[in-house]
């Protein structure tokens, strides 16, 4: 069974329609839309490395992009190890991705810190992380900077690193995206060497997108031609040099000691060009198909010229490539039949493992940014001393419909700002968590590892939940030790309930927010008009009933109000879970409603740049 089968796969990448177009009375975009694959098709067996070459643009990153799942095709049909794309945590099980981009770490942590994190991703546990890393640390000499924090590491180690985290799952499939680009040659030959070691002892099947003709030489025994998004050739490095002898012969730079006349029509050049003239003269000729630099040299004496030097210009090779698909596709392989479909894995779930990950990676990512984590303990002083003060006005007041929450001010705005907190955290956060993810180049690498999006939609956001449920603990301590609140007056258990369809309701509407900003990348109306509606109509920091009945009817809308309408109740009245009961069917209706609509939105918003290609766009 082939490791890779695709077959006409095609993808075409239209152009969004701007205002610009509507304001001058366009329905479609001006611009033409851009097929970046037209067609392609090939194989790639277990233990083959196969180079994909092309000029930038012909299509190849985008190939791989969709042999990834990172891009979803318009047509044709492709398979890694026997997996459908549509199948895609096999898919992507089965892969391991390398790209150039040295931003698909965290930059912060460090090379062990980042491996552990996406091991977890693939479901590897502590001990198998040990083991395979042991491996490959012998193989790509890891240990003298596995533990330096990532952005003190050189480009070589990056790119060790980043060959590392594909192979940590033993993937069927290494898909290889410039991976020397920005490596110096020494480190270029290490690598080699290891990719090489790796591929004869695993049998591991190679894609390597490539412009190091010397690269792709020494690793590989089939190259793969793309331009303009088609596949022009498909064969071996000397079919590919025989075609480019073929299609123009060699060529060559001589340096006469004398010019010469009508050298131009020495037998054996086909094409000249005098680049120096005097003494010596300088030539540059394109050789006849079959034709030997040595009866050049013969010809140009007889006519009473020494040839001094001769360098050969272009290879065969590179003219072949520059030459190829202008004449049509030439020496492609018939494609081998679609292979069987393959059952799926039933592999263990392991999203407390990936959780955890999770939670470890914000905690030491948090923990590095020592002067914000000090300066958050300052703000929420901050915040408890001007409401404290700004509470001795109004409860001097005596506001009569305070009276249902007892006739303490602060204790009543306390609650509502540290549970206020929550939905910020759920519309703010996870747009924020993905767009950072784009930013750092990390989101195509989690969504290329076998993550379900429920787990990355919940993942993202756990520390944040939790670090913000120590931080409302925080506050009600501070409430506790200036005598505003009672403990015996709190029913935490009851509280607790209530947070279970707040938390789920808020993260609904965050995904919706996260949907927005997926799409249009920047301005979110979904956070913006929540946010204030939350803050003027949720009783956050007046109770609603001061508001005109009109309004009260937007504040009956709002998850919030119903959320702090029963904190209050619980923790400053201390009541039971009979007199909540209104607010907690309320909300648990929202949740039930909100839920599937938000999970809905953002993967139809992630499904969308899928198909545009704009996952890594920000």
């Amino acid at each position: 069974m082939p490791a890779l089968w695709c077959s006409d796969l095609f993808k075409r990448f239209r152009p969004r329609l701007r205002l610009d177009d509507l304001l001058r009375g366009r329905l479609r975009p001006k611009e033409p839309p851009i097929v970046a694959l037209d067609g392609v098709s090939f194989s790639v067996e277990e233990g083959e490395m196969v180079a994909l070459l092309g000029a930038n643009g012909a299509g190849k990153t985008t190939l791989l992009k969709t042999v990834a799942t990172l891009v979803i095709p318009d047509g044709g049909e492709a398979m890694v190890a026997g997996h459908a794309l549509s199948q895609e945590i096999d898919v992507r099980r089965s892969i391991g991705l390398v790209t150039s981009e040295e931003r698909s770490f965290y930059w912060r942590l460090t090379g062990r810190e980042n491996l552990a994190f996406f091991a977890a991703m693939h479901g590897l546990d502590s001990r198998q992380l040990e083991e395979r890393l042991r491996e490959l640390s012998a193989a790509f000499q890891l240990e003298p900077f596995i533990d330096r924090r990532f952005d003190a590491c050189s480009s070589g180690m990056k790119q060790r690193l980043a060959l590392a985290r594909a192979l940590l799952h033993r993937p069927r499939l290494l898909l290889l995206d410039e991976p020397t680009r920005s490596v110096d040659p020494i480190e270029s030959q290490a690598l080699h060497a290891a990719i090489l070691q790796l591929v004869n002892e695993d049998g591991t099947a190679v894609l390597l997108v490539t412009h190091n003709l010397g690269e792709a030489q020494k690793l590989c025994r089939r190259f793969l031609v793309m331009q303009s998004g088609r596949l022009s050739f498909d064969g071996t490095p000397s079919e590919l040099r025989d075609l480019g002898e073929e299609t123009t012969g060699a060529h060559y730079t001589l340096l006469l000691d004398r010019p010469v006349q009508g050298w131009k029509e020495t037998r054996g050049v086909a094409s000249g060009e005098l680049v120096r003239s005097g003494e010596p003269s300088e030539v540059s000729v394109v050789l006849e198909p079959n034709a030997a630099i040595g009866d050049v040299v013969a010809a140009l004496h007889q006519k009473g010229a020494r040839v001094l030097t001769i360098h050969p210009r272009a290879g065969a090779i590179e003219r072949a490539l520059r030459e190829a698909g202008t004449k049509g596709p030439a020496a492609k392989k018939p494609l081998l039949p679609r292979p069987p479909l393959a059952p799926r894995r039933k592999a263990p779930e392991r999203r407390m493992l990936q959780f955890r990950a999770f939670l470890r990676r914000d905690l030491r990512l948090y923990l590095s940014y020592r002067f914000a984590f000090a300066l958050g303990l300052v703000g929420i002083l901050l915040n408890v001393a001007v409401f404290f003060y700004l509470a001795q006005l109004v409860t001097e007041a005596r506001v009569p419909v305070l009276q249902q929450y007892g006739s303490d001010f602060f204790p009543f705005i306390l609650i509502g700002i540290a549970f206020r907190g929550y939905l910020g955290v759920a519309l703010g956060h996870f747009a924020t968590s993905l767009r950072g993810e784009q930013m750092m180049g990390t989101l195509e690498m989690l969504l290329a590892s076998p993550l379900k999006l429920s787990t990355l939609v919940g993942a993202t956001t756990s520390f944040t939940f939790t670090y913000h449920t120590a931080t409302v603990g925080g506050y009600l301590l501070l409430g506790l030790l200036m005598g505003s609140l009672s403990l015996n007056r709190m029913s935490l258990l009851v509280a607790l309930l209530v947070m279970i369809p707040t938390v789920a309701s808020f993260a609904a509407l965050g995904m919706l927010s996260a949907a927005f900003m997926m799409t249009v990348k920047r301005g979110d109306p979904v956070n913006f008009l929540i946010n204030a509606t939350a803050t003027l109509f949720g009783g956050v920091y007046f109770p609603v009933e001061v508001l005109p009945d009109s309004l009260q009817l937007i504040s009956r809308a709002l998850p919030i109000t119903y959320s702090l309408d029963a904190m209050r109740k619980a923790l400053l009245l201390g009541a039971g879970l009979g007199e909540v009961v209104s607010e907690l069917v309320v909300l648990a209706v929202f949740a039930m409603v909100l839920l599937p609509l938000g999970l809905l939105a953002f993967r139809r918003a992630l499904r969308q740049a899928r198909r545009d290609g704009t996952l890594g766009q920000f």
